[in-house]
C-alpha cells in the first residue's frame, strides 16, 4: 500500500487483524508485490506473503466491507503481454540496475577482427560488428 492512500484505511481492521491507525501504519511499497515471486513483501504490515493477484481481490473485498468502496467498474486498459506466454501480463518490477561503460571493451574487441585474427561467418557481419563497436556510447 502506498502511504498516500493510507488515510482511506484509518481505523479499518482488516481480516488479518491489523488495524490501520494512522499514515505511519502503512509502510511504503515501491510497487505492488515487491518480492521477486510476486508476493507482498515484509514492507507492508498487512497482506504479507499473499500473491499480488489474490491481494488485489482481498483489498477490494476489505474496502467494500469497510464501506470505503464507492463503485467497481470495468474499463479497457492497454496492457502489455509476454511474447513467450500470451496469457501473462507484463508488470513492472523495480530493481537495482547497473551499467558498464563499454568503450574500453570495444577498443579491445575491435582490432582482432579488423586485423583478420578473428573471422566472422558470413564475412558481411564484420561491418555490422565494426559499426556497432565504433559507435558505442
Amino acid at each position: 500500500m502506498n502511504p498516500k492512500y493510507a488515510p482511506l484505511f484509518q481505523g479499518l481492521t482488516l481480516n488479518n487483524g491489523v488495524t490501520v491507525k494512522n499514515r505511519l501504519a502503512v509502510a511504503p511499497l515501491t510497487h505492488f508485490g515487491s518480492n521477486p515471486d510476486g508476493t507482498i513483501s515484509e514492507q507492508s504490515p498487512i497482506y504479507v506473503g499473499m500473491d499480488r493477484m489474490d491481494c488485489r481481490k482481498q483489498i477490494s473485498k476489505d474496502l467494500q466491507e469497510a464501506g470505503l468502496m464507492e463503485k467497481i467498474e470495468d474499463y479497457v486498459n492497454k496492457v502489455g503481454y509476454s511474447e513467450r506466454n500470451p496469457d501473462t501480463a507484463i508488470e513492472p518490477r523495480l530493481s537495482l540496475q547497473w551499467f558498464l561503460k563499454m568503450k574500453h571493451f570495444a577498443d579491445i574487441a575491435l582490432p582482432p577482427v579488423i586485423n583478420g585474427e578473428l573471422k566472422f561467418y558470413p564475412p558481411k557481419y564484420v561491418n555490422t560488428y565494426r559499426n556497432w563497436l565504433e559507435n558505442i556510447q
